[in-house]
């Protein structure tokens, strides 16, 4: 089953992204938290630190925050 993560960044910006079914929650989370990933609209960047992911896999939820 294909998970997906809620990520959100300091300025409360979030989004979603399709998660490898395979991925531990553990690497998840330590792939996007603490992290700096470019929200912005071409041709300007915005980056912005992630401080929550929450994943979803149907059945469970699980919430890391900075």
């Amino acid at each position: 089953m294909l998970k997906s993560a809620k990520l959100t960044t300091t300025t409360g910006y979030t989004w979603k992204t399709s998660i490898s079914a395979t991925a531990s929650y553990e690497s998840t989370i330590e792939y996007f938290l603490g992290k700096y990933f470019d929200v912005g609209i071409y041709p300007i960047e915005n980056l912005e630190k992630v401080v929550k992911v929450e994943i979803f896999d149907g059945k469970t939820m699980v919430v890391s925050e900075l």
